[in-house]
């Protein structure tokens, strides 16, 4: 359970990253709606991965996990 908190806590700081790095970049809400929203499914999807990674290893990450 805590890995889906600490997973939940952590996504909202992605996108963050994310818009601030594309501010740092020159690339503000001028750019394509749709780039914008395909840029953010994949980080969904890295997301998700990310989750199914962390429940495939569980048992082998801490004893807390199990």
């Amino acid at each position: 359970m805590i890995e889906y908190v600490v997973a939940v806590t952590l996504l909202p700081a992605l996108f963050v990253a994310i818009f601030m790095a594309d501010r740092a970049w020159g690339q503000r809400f001028s750019g394509s709606k749709l780039m914008w929203i395909v840029k953010y499914l994949i980080l969904l999807a890295v997301f998700f991965i990310g989750l199914a990674v962390i429940e495939h290893f569980r048992p082998y990450l801490s004893p807390h996990f199990s």
